[in-house]
């Protein structure tokens, strides 16, 4: 009989998924369809009605208080569905509704306002009604979460690890140390020569970028097999992959897009599928995910080993030539910092400060301290602070980007504990005992792949982010194992 309660619950959450991959096409599909906000909400409304069901709430505890004579997956999966449940239940439907069509319309305003035909005025008198429902929507969930703070329900719908106590922890200790040492690395790095390359085009840029996917991925991967962790306009809601930015005459940023994706490819493409459509199938939260991303994008993209393995490829696809091609003059390009007022391009030292930063003021604007009236002064305020700089146009500001016109709060911070969680994962990988990248070199990326896929990839969801980090290297998140690994790369090297 409890077998078949859990059982109904599996078969349920792949529904709720599946609706949600549906709801995901019509909000961010292109264009949105004349009746897309009526059926956007029609599904939304039928999501939530099966999640409001007793039938589930009672399959629900019934399963959990019958655990034992479930297997070890089952029993992970079951926690999930619980967590999940719990996350998305008791939201009103007008509210769900209303938030959605805020979101979609701001985030449209937005994109308008990216190609020149909208005013940043008009942006922002829509992000206040983002701002307001989802903190009407926060309210909720945090008496019904028992969470202390609006922004904590906004930090556990991305990841179940964070809370404002611990990120707060975190960014006080790095904010500590960050001035200080962006001047010092700013200062040391003000003697050092760098010969740039000329202009780059993107379609060559491209071709650099295919064969690391190819060279990474192998044959053993099949890209057909991609899926994504889907918010699918629930609550909240993140893009996870976005297209590589190119810019012609910084062929860093597309290099380090590239691994970036390339790093959260091979983390879905390897998931465990027999779990696959389940809560349980996908990655355990938003800093694991970040985490895979930055392995590739700011560790191994710097090992002495991948640059010998990708250093010919760039000379010939870029027409690298004389000093700019030199391995030292390569590597000094990519470890360049700079007060860079546009997270995408950051670099990271830089984007340490963008995240410690909205970080800051989104907690304020969810908890009710900030009015989106008085943002563009407070972030002005933060610019100069971290930076020593003023932004100069209305895109370098905090419309840059789609996170908060999306109604994405909470999910930045992650990008930091990722940062930390990658580094002490690439420290513990990179001891030759574990020898698992030996033959970079030669462009044989087996050994790091079957580790990875091993160790984190098929675990899905099965333990949280940091239990997870803490099982590979007895530590979780470890805030003085990042900070000696910048000191040793930027101001010992």
């Amino acid at each position: 009989m409890h077998m078949k309660q859990y059982k109904l619950l599996e078969q349920v959450f792949v529904k709720i998924r599946n609706i949600g991959d549906v709801i995901n096409e019509l909000c961010y599909g292109r264009p949105l369809v004349a009746d897309g906000m009526d059926r956007i909400h029609t599904l939304q409304e039928i999501r939530q009605e099966i999640i409001e069901s007793e039938i589930v709430a009672e399959a629900i505890k019934a399963s959990l208080s019958n655990k034992s004579k479930l297997g070890d997956w089952e029993v992970a999966n079951l926690h999930c569905i619980s967590r999940l449940h719990r996350t998305l239940k008791n939201v009103p439907a007008d509210l769900l509704s209303a938030l959605t069509t805020a979101r979609i319309d701001c985030r449209n305003r937005w994109l308008l306002f990216r190609e020149g035909s909208e005013s940043a005025k008009n942006v922002m008198e829509r992000l206040v009604d983002v701002v307001k429902l989802s903190s009407e929507v926060a309210q909720i969930k945090s008496g019904d979460l028992g969470l202390a703070s609006k922004y904590d329900v906004m930090l556990k719908m991305h990841d179940g690890d964070m809370d404002t106590k611990r990120i707060d922890e975190v960014f006080t200790d790095l904010g500590a140390f960050y001035r200080q040492f962006f001047s010092e690395v700013l200062e040391k790095q003000s003697g050092s020569k760098i010969h740039l390359a000329k202009s780059i085009t993107c379609e060559k840029q491209r071709l650099l970028h295919e064969y690391l996917e190819a060279s990474i991925y192998a044959s053993d991967v099949s890209l057909i097999d991609v899926h994504r962790k889907d918010y699918g306009c629930s609550i909240f809601r993140c893009e996870d992959f976005g297209g590589v930015s190119c810019d012609e005459l910084d062929y860093r940023v597309g290099l380090r897009g590239a691994l970036d994706n390339i790093g959260r490819t091979l983390y879905c493409v390897n998931l465990p599928k027999r779990w696959r459509r389940q809560p349980v199938g996908d990655f355990p939260g938003s800093v694991m995910f970040e985490a895979q991303g930055m392995l590739m994008s700011r560790h191994l993209l710097m090992d002495s080993r991948f640059m010998s393995f990708v250093l010919p490829a760039m000379k010939k696809t870029f027409s690298l030539r004389g000093k700019v091609a030199d391995s030292g003059n390569v590597h000094r390009y990519l470890s360049e910092v700079r007060p860079e007022l546009l997270l995408e391009r950051a670099d990271e030292v830089s984007s340490l400060a963008h995240v410690m930063l909205r970080c800051a003021l989104e907690k304020e604007l969810i908890n009710g301290d900030l009015a989106v009236e008085d943002l563009p002064d407070a972030w002005e305020q933060g610019v100069k602070y971290y930076f020593n700089q003023v932004t100069k146009t209305e895109q370098e500001g905090l419309l840059q980007d789609d996170y908060w016109v999306s109604g994405c709060f909470g999910y930045l911070p992650s990008k930091v504990l990722g940062a930390i969680a990658a580094t002490q994962i690439f420290s513990y990988i990179d001891d030759p005992k574990v020898a698992v990248l030996e033959n970079i070199e030669s462009g044989d990326f087996s050994g790091l792949t079957a580790w990875l896929s091993k160790y984190i990839y098929s675990h899905g969801g099965r333990y949280s982010s940091t239990t997870l980090l803490k099982k590979i290297t007895g530590r979780r998140i470890d805030v003085d194992a990042y900070k000696n690994h910048l000191v040793n790369r930027y101001l010992s090297m």
